[in-house]
This record gives C-alpha cells, structure tokens and sequence, in this order.
C-alpha cells in the first residue's frame, strides 16, 4: 500500500461518500459527495458537493487538481486560473 492509498484511508473513515480508482496514467482519480455542516450566527448550514479529485502519478511533486462536478460553486469562486478549486498557495 502506497501513501495516497493510506491517506485515502484515513479521508474515507470521515467522507465515506468518496471512492478511489487507479487512473490510466497511474494516478487516482478520487469522486463522490462530501458534505459539511456547520453554524454562523445561530444558522445551521449543511450541505454537500459532487467532486472529482484527479491525483497525478508523481504526487506529492505535482499536486492534485479538483473540480466541483455539478457546478454549484461558481466559476470566480476561490478558483485557479485553469478553473480548478484552490487546493493550495502556489508553490515558490
């Protein structure tokens, strides 16, 4: 067992809406539902969102690249420029 199998283990125990797969290049391809809930100001927020997280064969010296399948977070939303979900600061 690889590390991306390991921590896929430990993220499966709290997201178990999520699955992992073997890409053509040797990579993981990650998809399914997470969801969240949480409080601000006494409101109750719950929700969930369809990703699909595409993790390269040379992780972690190319990071990972995520996008939200059903387009519910929008287009300007804390995106790169390629418009895939903000993982990280860019690497200096």
């Amino acid at each position: 067992m690889n590390c991306i199998e390991k921590e896929f283990e430990e993220v499966e125990l709290k997201h178990t809406g999520l699955s992992m797969v073997v890409n053509f290049s040797g990579g993981y391809i990650i998809s399914g539902y997470i969801g969240f809930c949480m409080s601000i100001k006494g409101l109750d927020i719950k929700d969930y969102f369809n990703l699909l997280i595409d993790v390269p064969k040379n992780y972690p010296d190319v990071l990972p690249t995520a996008k939200e399948v059903n387009r519910r977070i929008p287009q300007y939303f804390h995106r790169n420029e390629d418009l895939n979900l903000c993982l990280e600061v860019p690497i200096e």
